[in-house]
């Protein structure tokens, strides 16, 4: 990963919306900056997030992987009644499981071993049956797909390490493009899967997912060589679900930026120069546009995904 690919990885988390349907606003704008911070949640803060989300719940349907992201809330709020509703339900319905904590979880100690684990260890047997009763098949691909995002994060480790000591331009090449086939070929695993299904997995439509491998695919973006096969195979599955609100905009957005960085173009508008620093554009302006490669497209393409 060279500097400027770095430095659009930390803007990418701060991306401003373009236009959206009103589900990626609230996604985008109010609940991923709070969800995902690593800084403490005032409880007004959470009790908006809870809300918001319980009303997408009522709008678009269950939102699995919000709810996996809260329970670290609700748990750090003291949100206990809330939090062993939601638990159970995502034990039960969208595929929760101990095996795939990361042991990071707020409330791990306490439902494994502390004040929680009376209550846990009970409904989990009873929950966790319910859902291998009714999605055993899944279990291998569930299983692969939670591995998945270890496999990448130990090849972009290494290679790292591995292309620090490379002086040699010719030898670094190589390298690296060794480093951008791998990364591609374990998001291929994600993609036969994807088609096994004729969907791309998310905890909503398939089951959680709680090692997110979004940051994958993402990865390969970063690549020049990888950025357009990527989207060949990924695409239309990530606009299946976005119809079925089963995944927002972000991959779409996420795409514009580093085809705007390869490119010179964005493809569907949906970022401006805010989403950037200066220095990526040849001349420093005082408003820079992206220039989008097909605005009739563009346009046409948000107003059949509502996101005009």
């Amino acid at each position: 990963m060279n500097l400027k690919h770095l430095f659009v990885l930390l803007f990418l988390t701060t991306l401003k919306s373009f236009s959206q349907n009103y589900r990626d606003k609230v996604i985008h704008e109010t609940l991923n900056p709070i969800l995902d911070s690593y800084k403490p949640v005032s409880n007004t803060d959470y009790l908006k997030v809870k809300e918001l989300i319980l009303k997408l719940d009522e709008d678009y349907g269950y939102e699995a992987d919000l709810h996996l992201k809260l329970m670290n809330l609700s748990y750090k709020h003291n949100d206990l009644d809330f939090f062993k509703t939601q638990l159970s339900r995502l034990v039960e319905k969208h595929g929760f499981t101990i095996a795939y904590m990361t042991g990071s979880e707020s409330y791990a100690e306490a439902v494994l071993k502390g004040d929680l684990a009376v209550w846990f260890k009970p409904m989990y047997i009873k929950n966790h049956s319910i859902w291998l009763e009714q999605n055993f098949d899944k279990q291998l691909d569930l299983k692969q797909l939670n591995e998945a995002r270890l496999k990448d994060q130990l090849l972009n480790s290494y290679g790292m390490k591995i292309k620090e000591k490379i002086q040699d331009e010719s030898v670094l090449r190589q390298v690296s493009d060794i480093q951008n086939e791998l990364l591609f070929n374990v998001l291929t695993d994600v993609y036969k899967i994807a088609r096994k299904y004729d969907r791309f997995p998310t905890g909503k439509n398939f089951g959680l997912i709680q090692h997110d491998f979004s940051m994958m695919v993402q990865h390969n973006f970063m690549s020049a060589d990888n950025l357009e096969r990527t989207w060949i195979l990924f695409e239309p599955y990530f606009k299946q679900a976005c119809l079925k609100h089963d995944l927002d905009y972000g991959m779409y957005k996420k795409y514009d930026v580093y085809s705007y960085v390869a490119t010179g173009f964005q493809k569907y508008g949906l970022i401006t120069a805010e989403d950037l620093p200066w220095y990526f554009f040849k001349e420093k302006e005082e408003n820079p546009e992206i220039p989008v490669r097909n605005l009739f497209f563009a346009d046409k393409f948000k107003s059949e995904m509502g996101w005009k």
